[in-house]
């Protein structure tokens, strides 16, 4: 998408944005207490994939260790969350795997969750990302033998139904909060993990403009553009890639 079809596009919503859609500045805070119940939610979906009010997913599949929490409910050992980056909150998840005639190693997953807004229907998008799968064996466990490296990778494999679960309940948590807006809001993820948005207009830039911004040097990609909307940033397309490690291939 060229720059000039990225202004066609935000037109009709900077034209609006120059009209007050929003008759005063409001600030919606989502607590880190909420977004760590959300999450748990979600997760409450990856250990029970059929439980009630869980969407089904075409990867998911019956797991061959039954996961559960690794600690009672309402404690805070089951999802910790945290501040990445102003756009970005981390989310560890502690539980168990459940081995027949085996101590239950401990399962830690370990996922980035990005806020973003971006065009054409300007709202605020939770995806995850650095999902990471991490099993605990006991000290006298060698990871080096079959049966246990097979224990690892099956469940390392379920990642992709873990970080869909969880950013899909904190996905439907944002939307409970927001209100319609024609325009991207301002989101900063705060000290203590609390997600900020601002749905006052921002002062940033002007509405219509436009700017590229090109991939560094460890991506690739035709780069981002961007377009001025209700005097914020947003995305109008392209992207931008790790780029694959030398000699091999992108995992």
């Amino acid at each position: 998408m060229n720059r000039n079809e990225v202004i066609q596009l935000a037109a009709p919503f900077f034209m609006a944005a120059l009209s007050p859609s929003v008759a005063q500045a409001q600030v919606i805070t989502l607590p880190r207490a909420e977004i760590a119940a959300s999450v748990e939610r979600g997760m409450e979906c990856y250990i029970h994939p059929n439980g009630p009010g869980c969407l089904p997913l075409p990867f998911v599949s019956k797991p061959d260790c039954s996961l559960y929490w690794a600690s009672g409910t309402g404690s805070n050992d089951r999802v910790r969350v945290s501040r990445l980056n102003p756009k970005t909150i981390n989310a560890d998840v502690h539980m168990k795997c459940a081995i027949n005639n085996f101590r239950n190693p401990d399962v830690y997953i370990r996922l980035d969750l990005a806020f973003s807004c971006s065009l054409p229907n300007p709202s605020v998008r939770v995806s995850p990302a650095n999902v990471d799968v991490e099993v605990n064996w006991p000290w006298y466990v060698d990871v080096g033998t079959a049966s246990v490296t097979w224990w690892i990778g099956n469940i390392a494999s379920r990642t992709a139904s873990s970080q869909a679960r969880a950013s899909g309940a904190l996905q439907a948590f944002v939307q409970e909060q927001m209100v319609p807006i024609n325009y991207c809001p301002g989101i900063n993820v705060q000290s203590n993990g609390d997600v900020r948005i601002d749905l006052a207009m921002g002062n940033e830039c002007t509405n219509g403009q436009t700017k590229h911004r090109r991939c560094s040097a460890n991506y690739y990609g035709p780069g981002i553009d961007y377009v001025c909307v209700g005097g914020r940033w947003a995305s109008g397309g392209g992207w931008c890639e790790p780029r694959p490690p030398p000699g091999g291939q992108r995992p």
